[in-house]
């Protein structure tokens, strides 16, 4: 998206806030795109009664400044920029990533703020999944969804890099962080591979990942015989530029996320899988379901993966094209960029600061309950998946 923006001789700002983890190569990446980073942003607190700081821009006054962000926090964030620097004029483009991202709860202050950011398009979606759940957690009228869904845009090569299947050794590639149970498919894939192996002793499976369940997946992969293991490629983190070298040695791609594009793009097919699952779970192809995966309809992957093994050089060929095209329509950088900077917001949205505060105030109670119930839950689940296996 920065890189769009600097071609297209758009000034571009990035806000970082206090605390915030970054790939550093990557921000080096858009510091030499000419990206102005705002570093340690204040975040609320409920010591500062939600109130952040106090930036003052210093842009073109004669530009109008696009607000780009993904929470509702971000949100409270970007009014209070705007409200020091009204010389400026402000559109605003919350991009909901994510089904639970602008879950009201039970505060009527925020469902309130939230249905006016709709009303006022300020608002727009993802994904049909991230969709419906906002639909029904918020409780207000729907959109055209023309009008409403944004995938996220990529930069896709104007031909498809086909590539030959790998006869020799088929490479599985799956990058993610080590966020269980949200990612913890992880854990169906390395069974899957364990007892494919038995019958394609040319596959191999190279995980790449972080974060704080990384001991977690060491122990699980050392459980497997120790073929299985050896066959196993645990690496990470990974800097960001380097990514796409492990994404061309590879041969198929399993996981969730703009990691599936990313691959697609590089000529590797890929199948999206279920989060929040310990098993492997897909409902098939990219190209067969290039938004998300499907509320029912689940499969285990082990099909999938003897699908691809067992395909001819021209299937596998086929498969690839079949992935490029459907990213092409749905994710091609220009237009899904063109919709955005077309956005229109209709009228202002003033919160208060005592609206900030209480609103902030239950964040905090509502994220200390999701902490423990996660914690409770996470034990429940894999107790569960482990006992069934």
């Amino acid at each position: 998206m920065f890189k769009w923006l600097r071609k297209h001789e758009y000034d571009s700002s990035l806000f970082l806030f206090e605390n915030s983890s970054y790939d550093k190569s990557f921000l080096n990446q858009l510091i030499e795109l000419g990206v102005k980073v705002y570093f340690n942003i204040p975040c609320f607190k409920r010591s500062d009664e939600g109130k952040p700081s106090r930036i003052k821009l210093n842009l073109d006054k004669s530009k109008e400044i696009f607000f780009i962000y993904a929470r509702f926090e971000d949100f409270l964030i970007a009014k209070k920029i705007e409200t020091v620097n009204k010389e400026y004029k402000f559109t605003h483009f919350c991009y909901m990533l994510h089904p639970e991202a602008l879950n009201p709860g039970t505060s009527q202050i925020r469902k309130q703020v939230i249905k006016k950011m709709w009303e006022n398009n300020y608002i727009n979606i993802m994904d049909k999944e991230c969709y419906n759940s906002f639909l029904n957690k918020n409780e207000i009228s729907n959109r055209d969804d023309s009008l409403a869904l944004f995938p996220i845009g990529i930069d896709i090569p104007e031909v498809c890099p086909v590539k030959e299947k790998n006869r020799s050794i088929f490479r599985i590639l799956s990058i993610l962080r080590f966020d269980f149970p949200f990612k913890a498919y992880i854990f169906g894939l390395i069974d899957t591979f364990s007892n494919l192996f038995i019958h394609y002793p040319n596959i191999r499976l190279t995980i790449i990942g972080w974060g704080e369940g990384k001991k977690e997946i060491n122990d699980y992969i050392s459980a497997l015989p120790m073929k299985a293991q050896k066959m196993i490629e645990l690496l990470g983190p990974i800097d960001y530029i380097e990514l796409d070298k492990y994404i061309l040695k590879s041969d198929l791609y399993v996981g969730i996320g703009t990691t599936v594009l990313e691959a697609i793009k590089n000529g590797i097919p890929a199948i999206p899988v279920r989060d929040f699952s310990y098993e492997c779970l897909t409902s098939g192809f990219f190209y067969e379901m290039p938004y998300v995966i499907h509320e029912d309809g689940y499969y285990e992957i082990k099909q999938y993966l003897e699908d691809v093994l067992n395909m001819s050089s021209a299937e596998y060929k086929c498969l690839i094209e079949n992935c490029y095209l459907k990213l092409v329509a749905n994710y091609k950088l220009d237009s899904i960029m063109t919709r955005i900077l077309n956005i229109s917001n209709k009228t202002g949205i003033t919160i208060t600061d005592k609206q900030m505060k209480t609103i902030m105030l239950r964040r905090h109670l509502s994220e200390l309950k999701r902490i423990v119930f996660r914690k409770e839950n996470y034990s429940w689940v894999k107790q569960s998946y482990e006992e069934n296996n």
